[in-house]
C-alpha cells in the first residue's frame, strides 16, 4: 500500500480532528504562559493593593518577597471564586447532558455549545485587556461564560460520544486515541507558541489568535461536521404536546420541559450508573466517578501551582512556565501514543485498569 493511499485513508476518516486542534491550540496559547493569571497579579497589584510601577514591575525580586505573597495571596482568593464560577454551571450540566444527548439532542450540539462559549470567552479575554485600567478585576469573570454553555464536562461528553456513535466496537479505541492523540498535539502546539506570540506580538496577538483559532472551529463545526445520530432533532416527547397545549398555563407548560429535558435525563443518568453490571463493573464505574469528583476539590490547588513556581524560583514567568508544560505535553503523548498501545494492546491491560492506575500515581505524586 503506497503513502498516498494511506494519506488518502486518514485523510478521507477526518471528522472532529480540525476542531480539536483548532480549539486546544487556541486554549493553550494563553494558559501555556498564564497570560491571564500574569495580568490578574498585575491588575491586584496596581489597582486593587496600589503598591505602584516600582514593586509591581519587579515583584519577584528577592527585596519584594513581602509584597509579592501579599499579592498572591489576593490573587489566589479570587482565583477561587473565579474557578468555582466556572465549574458549578458545568458540574450541573453534566448530570444530565449524555441522557439528553440519547434522547434526541444528538452529539452535535455537545460540541456546539461548548465551542460557542468558547468564543465568547475569547471576546471578553480580548475586551478585558483593550480595557484592562478602566475595567475592574472581577471583568475576569465573564472569561468563565465558557462553562455556562458547558464547558470541558459537556465538550468531552460530546467529543466521545461523537466518536462512539461513528464506529464499530473494534475500531472505536484507534478513534479515540487519534482524537486524543490531535487534542495533545493542538496543546503542544499552542503551549510552545505563548511566549513566541506574546514576545512578538503581544497580549493582542495572544488574545486575537484564540478568538480567530475558536470561530473556525465553530465554523467548521457547524458548516462541515454532520450530526451522527439518525434520531437527532426530533426533541424528547413532552406529555402535553400530543393534547391541547392551549389549555395549559405557563408554570405548568415550564414543568413539562423541566420534566422532559432535565429531570427526566437525570434519572435515566442515575439508572444507567446504577443497573446491575456483569464482573463487578458498576463497582468500578462508581470508583471512577468518585475519582472523577475529587478534581472538583483540586481547584483551589490547580490555582497555586504557578504561584508556588512564580515565588519559589526567581524569574520564573511565561517562556518557563511553557517550558514546563511543553515537557508535560511531551510526556504525556510519549504515553498515549507509545505506552499506551503496548500495555493496552500487547500486554491486553484493560483501559479501565490503566485509568485507575495513572489516578492512583498522580495522588501519590500529590
Amino acid at each position: 500500500m503506497g503513502v498516498y493511499t494511506l494519506v488518502r485513508r486518514f485523510a478521507s476518516g477526518i471528522t472532529l480532528e480540525p476542531m480539536i486542534v483548532l480549539l486546544t491550540t487556541a486554549l493553550w496559547l494563553e494558559r501555556g504562559g498564564e497570560v491571564n493569571t500574569n495580568l490578574m497579579i498585575d491588575k491586584v497589584c496596581r489597582r486593587e493593593l496600589q503598591l505602584g510601577d516600582e514593586i509591581c514591575s519587579a515583584l519577584d525580586s528577592p527585596e519584594n518577597d513581602a509584597y509579592q505573597s501579599l499579592v498572591q495571596q489576593e490573587v489566589n482568593r479570587f482565583l477561587i471564586t473565579f474557578q468555582w464560577l466556572g465549574s458549578a454551571p458545568a458540574l450541573v450540566y453534566s448530570l444530565f447532558a449524555g441522557a439528553l444527548s440519547d434522547g434526541g439532542l444528538g452529539r452535535k450540539p455537545l460540541l456546539l455549545f461548548p465551542a460557542f462559549g468558547r468564543v465568547l470567552s475569547s471576546v471578553f479575554e480580548l475586551v478585558n485587556y483593550a480595557f484592562f485600567d478602566s475595567l475592574p478585576l472581577e471583568f475576569f469573570y465573564l472569561s468563565q461564560i465558557y462553562y455556562y454553555f458547558g464547558g470541558d464536562s459537556v465538550y468531552y461528553l460530546g467529543f466521545y460520544s461523537f466518536g462512539a456513535s461513528i464506529t464499530s466496537l473494534t475500531e472505536r479505541a484507534t478513534l479515540l486515541a487519534r482524537f486524543d492523540g490531535t487534542e495533545q498535539l493542538g496543546n503542544l502546539v499552542g503551549t510552545l507558541l505563548a511566549p513566541l506570540v506574546l514576545y512578538s506580538l503581544g497580549h493582542y496577538g495572544i488574545y486575537g489568535l484564540k478568538l480567530l483559532f475558536s470561530l473556525a472551529a465553530f465554523f467548521y463545526l457547524v458548516l462541515i461536521v454532520r450530526e451522527p445520530m439518525e434520531t437527532a432533532g426530533r426533541g424528547l416527547n413532552v406529555s402535553w404536546e400530543s393534547s391541547s397545549s392551549s389549555k395549559l398555563g405557563p408554570l405548568r407548560r415550564a414543568a413539562a420541559y423541566l420534566s422532559a429535558y432535565v429531570l427526566s435525563p437525570f434519572l435515566e443518568m442515575l439508572r444507567a450508573t446504577f443497573r446491575r453490571r456483569p464482573r463487578s463493573l458498576r463497582a468500578l464505574i462508581l470508583v471512577h466517578l468518585a475519582v472523577y469528583g475529587k478534581y472538583w476539590f483540586m481547584l483551589e490547588e490547580k490555582g497555586l501551582v504557578y504561584h508556588y513556581k512564580n515565588k519559589v524560583f526567581e524569574g520564573f514567568g511565561t517562556t518557563e512556565i511553557s517550558l514546563f508544560r511543553t515537557y508535560e505535553k511531551i510526556l504525556g503523548i510519549i504515553s498515549l501514543w507509545v505506552v499506551m498501545p503496548i500495555v493496552g494492546l500487547k500486554m491486553n491491560v484493560h483501559e479501565a485498569i490503566l485509568i485507575t492506575f495513572i489516578n492512583f500515581t498522580v495522588a501519590l505524586g500529590k
